[in-house]
């Protein structure tokens, strides 16, 4: 049975954002490899590279939101959702890959300008005599 004859485009991004330290061999060898997982489907996915690459993006305790945004959706990708192995690969807690998933960040939303009392209404309300 033959292999796929397309690319995921998550597929991509995660080919994109990996450590390449062999270079285009490396990326040659990694793909070969994905390509032989995925025989006999029409799309090489995510899944198929999940433990043979390594991500070049991290968590920055003090980086941009949608930077940081961006790193959690790849590794909640390639761990197929499980937080506690996204947190270990990004190097920061399980409770951090919970707020950006419960805020929606991790789910592609735009990040707002500020995360405070004055998004949540009802929080000013119970305060109001």
């Amino acid at each position: 049975m033959p292999g796929p004859d397309r690319l995921d485009p998550r597929a991509i991004d995660v080919l994109q954002v990996a450590l390449w330290p062999g270079n285009l061999w490396q990326l040659r060898l990694v793909i070969r490899e994905a390509y032989l997982r995925a025989e006999g489907m029409p799309l090489l996915r995510v899944e198929h590279l999940s433990d043979l690459v390594r991500l070049s993006v991290r968590f920055e305790r003090r980086g941009s939101l949608a930077g940081n945004a961006r790193a959690i959706r790849l590794a909640l990708e390639l761990t197929h959702g499980r937080p506690r192995e996204a947190a270990r690969l990004l190097g920061t807690a399980r409770s951090t890959i919970y707020r950006y998933k419960t805020d929606g960040l991790a789910e592609g939303a735009a990040p707002s300008a500020s995360r405070g009392a004055m998004d949540q209404p009802d929080k000013l309300q119970a305060r109001t005599p």
